[in-house]
């Protein structure tokens, strides 16, 4: 392989950026006015993450990683739980001087996608003997659908870079075995934690997977004995019996003999089937230590060592704040009515944005749980076809290392069973055991792991297109020309949809205030990513980088029970987050909430308060009114802006 010089490396990474400016169009021409999603849902909270870290650290000279911002007049928040991309947030510090905090946020965006580009053409550089075919293989990992559709909303998910790059260095460590790699290695696996707690998962799915496949080899076992095979083709013919059973009488009650099997539903038997259909595929190969030579105990342990370390010493600030922050809520994992992965249409078919993506088929997926953003899988089909046609017409086989990792988390991705248009086909994928297990049961939306298919897909395709573009002679420029024009066409984003990001002018007017009052947006709550209490939205957080006062209520990806159950419980706030979840209030409440309402508002500090017409129930705002004795100075149809208690101070 050509050794990657600086000047190169530079010219690719611009090159990168350039694409990434295309998958954008045309966010490049209104950096500071528009978003890629809107600032009412999670674009709204991933632009406040970068506003409040340099906030707190540079306006306030505190600790970023905790926050008087939100929740006024309760405990300081603590971010650490909070998908808070620190990495972003870090690049947004210079950033935000220079450009302001929605340029630079979208600035970041374009980032992120030219270091996936970039990461993705290191690695797949190791397969290649050229680096035209390798960026075409870093250009379907940055365009690809996931990270079109990501970026409507979840900006930490397309921060997908680590992913290649932990991959490259883990492979560089073991072959190298040198300090600096395993340096490198940690510092990788420090910023995939900082970046997105999914993406340190899947680094440590990936790592374990690396390991195990040099741990062992599986071959054909051609001299296994025909007693098993024919034992467990009876069991599969068994097992298969409760299936056709329950499909043909719709379940109930069977007698065999002295037992009675009750057969409900067709998950366990459809699981046992499956199960035993996997057995008698595992007796076809023999699984044996594989004869790779691994490092010496002293030399692997200080590797181990140092990228711990290094990745420790990194991430330290963020596992500190969570091992001695106040625990959060852990989402149940249920067996039937857990997280629903991605349906297998969505990854066989154009991804969403995509022009030539029926409306039908749009509108369907998005009926399904977690609407169409968590649909976002699709695999490329070009790529598909080069893999595919490269293993039919020519000699090349594919590494059974990135083919298994391809097949696993695309089955991973689709959840812990199979949907296919919306039908449960109630087969069990990897991911309906591994989901139990501690740490990786963090990463609890299964169709997030497409984009490490993704990643393996697009490495097959790398070395897929070296053998066709090897083979091609002098055909090998319009062999490229051909394939990057079929991806343009294959990842084509259609004109992007853009988002104002544009701020009411009552905003502006409490930014004027020079006092450091706190604002109360009604509706107002507590939000979290399991639940809602009241009906807090982004965009309150999202005005607050620019009027910069404390909010009463907020929106954090994990909340403490504490926190809820002080908001139920305070005498003013309880009966307003009820009506902002459309719940009653009794007369006794009503009365509570006026006798403390003055002291509410000397205890916060409360400067103003904002009613939002649009999702404020009528008995909200009367409420407000009556018992903040509101003055309105300002508003329109949608929104107006009151003092409490008097005229304008």
């Amino acid at each position: 392989m050509n050794r990657l010089t600086w000047s190169r490396a530079t010219i690719v990474l611009f090159a990168f950026f350039g694409l990434a400016i295309l998958q954008a169009w045309p966010l490049s021409l209104y950096l500071s006015s528009q978003l890629t999603g809107p600032p009412s849902g999670d674009t709204g909270v991933y632009v406040w993450n970068t506003w409040v870290f340099r906030h707190e650290l540079v306006d306030n000279g505190a600790w970023p990683l905790w926050t008087n911002s939100i929740f006024a007049g309760d405990e300081p928040a603590n971010l650490a739980h909070h998908n808070y991309t620190l990495f972003a947030n870090l690049l947004a510090v210079p950033l935000q001087t220079v450009t302001g905090v929605v340029a630079s946020f979208n600035l970041i965006y374009l980032i992120n996608i030219t270091l996936a580009g970039f990461g993705m053409f290191l690695l797949a550089r190791r397969v290649t003997t050229r680096d035209t075919e390798a960026w075409l293989a870093g250009a379907l990992f940055a365009c690809c659908g996931f990270m079109v559709e990501r970026s409507f909303g979840h900006f930490s998910v397309v921060a997908a870079a680590p992913l290649p790059f932990f991959v490259w260095c883990l492979i560089q460590c073991w072959e190298r075995r040198r300090t600096r790699d395993a340096l490198a290695l940690g510092l990788v696996s420090a910023w995939s934690i900082t970046t997105d707690p999914y993406y340190a998962v899947y680094c440590l799915m990936l790592g374990v997977g690396f390991l195990v496949s040099r741990a062992v080899t599986i071959t054909p076992a051609l001299s296994r004995t025909r007693v098993w095979k024919r034992a467990l083709t009876l069991c599969t013919v068994l097992a298969a019996i409760p299936v056709a059973g329950l499909l043909l009488t719709g379940g109930g009650v069977m007698q065999t003999g002295p037992w009675e099997i009750s057969v409900r539903s067709l998950y366990t038997p459809v699981l046992t089937l499956t199960f035993v259909i996997c057995l008698r595929a595992l007796v076809m190969f023999r699984i044996q230590r594989s004869r790779e030579p691994w490092p010496q105990w002293v030399p692997a342990t200080w590797l181990v060592t140092v990228a711990v370390a290094s990745a420790g010493a990194l991430a330290a600030p963020v596992l500190s704040a969570q091992a001695f922050g106040e625990a959060m809520d852990a989402a149940p994992i249920l067996w039937r009515s857990g997280p629903q992965g991605a349906d297998l249409l969505a990854l066989v078919l154009p991804h969403a944005a995509h022009p030539l993506m029926p409306q039908v088929v749009r509108t369907a997926l998005a009926q399904h749980p977690g609407g169409l953003i968590e649909q976002s899988a699709s695999l490329s089909i070009v790529a598909l076809l080069v893999i595919g046609l490269a293993w039919w017409r020519t000699s090349w086989r594919p590494s059974m290392r990135w083919f298994a990792a391809a097949m696993a988390f695309a089955l991973m991705a689709m959840g812990p069973f199979i949907h296919v248009a919306g039908v449960n086909t109630y087969i069990p994928t990897p991911w309906t055991l591994l989901r139990y297990l501690p740490v990786i049961s963090d990463a609890r939306m299964p169709s997030r792991m497409a984009i490490v298919a993704t990643m393996a897909v697009a490495m097959l395709f790398a070395a897929a297109l070296s053998t066709w573009t090897s083979r091609a002679g002098k055909a090998r420029p319009w062999v490229l020309v051909a394939v990057a024009m079929l991806l343009c066409v294959d990842l084509f984003p259609a004109p992007r949809r853009l988002y104002s990001a544009g701020v009411p002018e009552i905003y502006q007017r409490i930014a004027q205030d020079p006092r450091p009052v706190s604002v109360l947006e009604l509706p107002t709550g507590v939000r979290d990513g399991l639940a809602s209490l009241g009906n807090f939205t982004a965009h309150a957080q999202f005005f607050q980088t620019v009027h910069e006062k404390r909010l009463i209520g907020g929106y954090l990806s994990r909340t403490t029970p504490r926190r809820r159950e002080s908001h139920i419980s305070h005498p003013v706030l309880g009966p307003l987050v009820a009506l902002s979840g459309n719940m009653p209030v009794t007369l006794a409440q009503r009365l509570e909430a006026q006798a403390e309402a003055a002291a509410f508002v000397r205890e916060v500090d409360l400067g103003y308060v904002v009613i939002n017409h649009r999702d404020a129930s009528p008995a909200l705002e009367q409420f407000a009114v009556d018992v903040f004795k509101l003055t309105r100075v300002q508003g329109d149809r949608d929104l107006s802006l009151y003092v409490p208690f008097g005229p304008v101070r």
